[in-house]
């Protein structure tokens, strides 16, 4: 026997409507209902200021504004990105987010790492002589002492790929614990495309970033003084604190003095990763921005490109 569904006559229906509606109408207003009295109370301490929301644009940094004098130069690298330091803002890019190998521009994490781990002052002892290590070296003798800003130094003016694997093997737990922080630093930062297999930059299919990824690692570096010197100087000399041998170390970066408003940053090359280079320019106006450029078979030529371009295409302007 089916059971028959119960069924309110329509007028029934309506009323309960109405009597719905005007409940709703007739409702006191939130304080004067006793449970939520107290509730409503707490949320009347919540009320947000005008003042709170208020901002102040002459307070904001310049910004800068394409002219729209010309378009942005052909670049032949794999990629590169032109950021701004100040509001962060990226002026132009091609396969930012393209994960490619980086060479010794590797070596600014490792410093990153090691000055974040270590005090400048450290002593180092040299357990890798310079003769085991392939590439770029400064001639490292198994047993010198240094300190660590002397190997810093070297990684960043002369691209010591003997000063890199000498810091990380002196980290607790060697160069493989040396990695295993940078990949962390890495994360900490929000370098989502990068990974890191070793301290120096060489060729392996795991080991890449992409140009934003290393702008944010620039924001960073920039703000240690010693990276931000080692990066500006053209020529410098380190010593060996028990042998008292001396070292001259001299940049890698043919743009720097010889480039108006150019001031550093990095070079590299590997096969894999063919030229490659991070600069920091001054504007003629005073401001600061960074060009970094990955892949490329003319890296200074096309870096001067960028930044000639970027000098007769932007004005930093205040937000109206």
């Amino acid at each position: 026997m089916t059971k028959r569904r119960k069924v309110f006559p329509l007028s029934l229906k309506i009323k309960v409507i109405l009597l719905v509606i005007s409940t709703l109408f007739l409702l006191p207003p939130l304080p004067f209902l006793p449970s939520l009295n107290v509730l409503s109370q707490q949320l009347s301490f919540h009320k947000p200021s005008v003042k709170m929301f208020s901002l102040k644009l002459d307070n904001l940094p310049p910004y800068p504004v394409h002219l729209l004098r010309s378009d942005t130069p052909y670049i032949d690298g794999r990629a590169f990105l032109v950021k701004d330091l100040t509001t962060k803002v990226v002026m132009a890019q091609k396969n930012e987010d393209k994960k490619l190998a980086i060479a010794s521009l590797t070596k600014l994490m490792t410093a990153w790492v090691a000055l974040k781990v270590f005090p400048p002052k450290k002593i180092i002892t040299v357990t890798i002589d310079s003769k085991d290590v392939d590439g770029q070296v400064i001639g490292l003798k198994k047993g010198e002492k240094y300190s660590l800003e002397s190997l810093v130094a070297g990684m960043i003016i002369h691209s010591a790929n003997d000063a890199a694997e000498n810091i990380a093997a002196a980290y607790p737990g060697g160069v493989k614990a040396f990695v295993k922080e940078m990949n962390h630093q890495a994360k900490l930062l929000h370098m989502e495309n990068s990974h890191f297999t070793n301290p120096v930059g060489y060729d392996d299919p795991h080991h890449y970033s992409t140009a934003f990824d290393l702008s944010l690692l620039v924001d960073k570096v920039l703000e240690d003084p010693l990276i931000s010197a080692f990066a500006q100087a053209p020529m410098m000399e380190i010593v060996s604190v028990n042998t008292g041998r001396l070292i001259t170390l001299t940049t890698t970066n043919d743009l720097l003095g010889q480039q108006p408003g150019v001031l550093g940053l990095k070079t590299g090359w590997t096969p894999r990763a063919g030229e490659c280079l991070i600069s920091l320019i001054k504007s003629p106006s005073n401001h600061w921005y960074v060009i970094i450029l990955l892949g490329s078979k003319d890296r200074f030529g096309e870096t001067i490109k960028l930044k000639n371009w970027v000098n007769s295409n932007f004005s930093w302007q205040p937000l109206q």
